[in-house]
């Protein structure tokens, strides 16, 4: 980083860890349960694995027309 930058910026941001607070540790259970009711409310418009993997029976009606007799 050049000297100018480096003068009106500053350093940038410390290397040191923060401590872990009650208030951290809230905001992770907090966002932990959001995700777990995220994902149970993706499974309603995500069909399960088994029936997505299952072909369609529906006939190709264009390779039925370009089929030759």
């Amino acid at each position: 980083m050049s000297g100018c930058a480096l003068r009106r910026w500053g350093s940038g941001t410390p290397c040191t860890k923060e401590p872990d607070t009650a208030a951290k540790k809230e905001m992770a259970n907090a966002l932990a349960a959001m995700m777990a009711e995220r994902d149970r409310q993706d499974t309603m418009w995500n069909p399960p694995q088994a029936e997505a993997a299952k072909p369609t029976t529906t006939p190709n009606k264009r390779a039925e027309i370009l089929r030759p007799q």
